[in-house]
């Protein structure tokens, strides 16, 4: 097993059972351990909040992943009438 470092690693997550999954961050490359799902390092999650918080300061109006709706992938689901 590969070694981490520990700024990047999702410590929090570890307790849970998906917690301890060997991800690579898509901003930065670099290995972190974290929940299975995870796409971005503690670090770099860290730095995009702050330059986040610094833009919105300024006035400039930065969304969330909260804002956006989510859907489920079954909405708009339809039986296909030529499989019988």
């Amino acid at each position: 097993m590969k070694d981490t470092k520990p700024e990047k690693d999702w410590q929090e997550d570890w307790h849970h059972e998906n917690g301890q999954y060997y991800c690579r961050c898509v901003h930065c490359k670099e290995q972190f351990i974290g929940y299975k799902r995870r796409v971005v390092c503690k670090e770099c999650h860290t730095s995009l909040e702050k330059a986040s918080t610094m833009m919105s300061d300024k006035g400039y109006e930065v969304g969330s992943l909260e804002d956006i709706p989510q859907r489920d992938g079954w909405d708009n689901w339809k039986p296909n009438k030529d499989i019988g």
